[in-house]
């Protein structure tokens, strides 16, 4: 059965706790303790009992339960959330959870999922009674949303690191080059690695339509300084207005970007792109995303540099094991906006796949990554000639293979303040050995939410 309440805020944790559940009844285990103190209303002592048990018991839907009572008493809201979506992991169907999980996203500020839980609890619910009052509680929300009206939100962001390849360098080895007229002499494309520094910032701005769709204004900006090398150094300037839908399942969402990219002190690109996405819960723990974007770049450094783009991505996600999954496929082609013999090269297919996981327990939070993208130049690359000085020196179209790998780790200091260490691996493989590297990057950095 479930209690409910008048007010969905003040939804009454004595209701969930009136709930019935099922501990073994032998007598050394010690999660009737736990369940003692609960029913005594000694929540401190509880949520103890239940930190004191989590190593053994997490992953029980039962002892899960009982911990996110605990842990929802004490304001731990995070660690609530987590443990309810751990019992409906493996009890879809425990109506108290999902409402309690509703419960607690709508504690934490976030509507859509709240909305998200309580329409499901609403599809799954057999009485009348219930079903009535998870809709008193979207009326709640929805007059939540209209109260709330505009919000601004943001962050800025300092960082320090290390880039083991700055200059996209070969190695030690010598690499012939053709020299037009003379001959084939020997060259070394040493790596060079630097420390680094970035400054980042960001701010949003949101305003609501209706319940369920708002647009939004953005502006960010980051900056990536090297010790010793100017010229190499990175900025970006990125405003986007976008509008985003969400209703039940479906959630829409379509935005215009328009960046000013600098490499070293030179106005280096301008940037314009289109996109949109659209996506489906197919459940509470899965969802599919469809992206597509379409973009117009134009070099201020090189007209053979203009590309226009466009990108799909399918991607599926996954909650599991109290944390998030993702699996996405990708496709783009970049076409060259002057086709000529100096421009021709820049233009080709590229296919990706990926792997995204994602998990936090307590106040950490953790993440790994993996990309791997094929590049497929369309014509031949004329930028390099023989020693001619009339055919190409690479005889075959540009192939590259590119791999990626990151792993991250978080901390949460409070609800503003946050540190993270990220080290990241790229490996480009290509049949024309100068645009073969790898490439290490370690950065830390200190983010202060508003």
């Amino acid at each position: 059965m479930y209690c409910s309440s008048g007010k969905l805020p003040s939804l009454m944790l004595a209701c969930l706790l009136s709930s019935s559940f099922f501990v073994s009844a032998a007598s050394e285990d010690p999660r009737k303790l736990l369940i003692a103190q609960i029913q005594q209303g000694d929540y401190i002592s509880a949520y103890q009992t239940a930190e004191s048990l989590f190593s053994d018991y997490a992953g029980d839907a039962d002892f899960d339960y009982l911990y996110g009572l605990t842990a929802r008493a004490n304001d731990y809201h995070q660690k609530a959330i987590f443990a309810f979506e751990r019992v409906l992991m493996a009890k879809p169907n425990h109506m108290n959870a999902r409402l309690a999980l509703a419960v607690e996203y709508y504690q934490v500020g976030n509507l859509a999922a709240s909305e998200t839980q309580f329409l499901l609890a609403r599809e799954q619910a057999n009485e009348p009674g219930i079903r009535d009052k998870v809709s008193a509680y979207l009326a709640q929300i929805d007059k939540k949303r209209e109260a709330s009206g505009s919000a601004w939100h943001g962050f800025v962001k300092a960082g320090l690191g290390y880039d083991s390849n700055v200059n996209f360098g070969l190695g030690d080895e010598l690499y012939p080059i053709p020299i037009p007229g003379i001959g084939i002499a020997d060259f070394q494309f040493p790596k060079q690695g630097e420390q680094l520094q970035k400054l980042a910032a960001m701010a949003l701005y949101q305003q609501p339509l209706n319940k369920y769709s708002h647009y939004y204004v953005s502006l960010n900006a980051e900056k990536t300084f090297y010790s010793d090398l100017d010229q190499l150094e990175q900025s970006y300037l990125n405003l986007m207005a976008g509008y985003r839908r969400q209703q039940g399942r479906y959630e829409y969402n379509t935005s215009l970007m328009a960046q000013k990219f600098w490499f070293g002190s030179e106005d280096y690109h301008n940037l314009v792109a289109l996109s949109g996405r659209f996506g489906y819960a197919l459940n509470d723990r899965q969802k599919v995303l469809f992206d597509a974007s379409y973009s117009i770049a134009n070099n201020q450094q090189n007209d053979n540099l203009d590309l226009n783009s466009l990108s799909l991505k399918f991607s599926f996600q996954q909650q599991a094991w109290g944390g998030n999954a993702q699996a996405f496929l990708s496709a783009r082609q970049e076409d060259v906006k002057n086709f000529n013999e100096r421009s021709q090269h820049y233009q080709r297919s590229v296919v990706g796949i990926g792997l995204k996981a994602s998990k936090k327990i307590a106040d950490f939070s953790f993440s790994a990554g993996w990309k791997y993208e094929k590049s497929i130049h369309s014509e031949l690359n004329r930028t390099i000639l023989g020693i001619d000085g009339l055919q190409p020196f690479f005889a075959e179209k540009r192939r590259d293979h590119m791999r990626q790998y990151q792993v991250s780790v978080g901390y949460q200091i409070n609800t503003q303040l946050s540190v993270n260490l990220t080290a990241k691996r790229n490996d480009k493989l290509s049949n024309q050995f100068l645009y073969s590297y790898d490439r290490n990057i370690f950065t830390s950095d200190i983010k202060y939410r508003f």
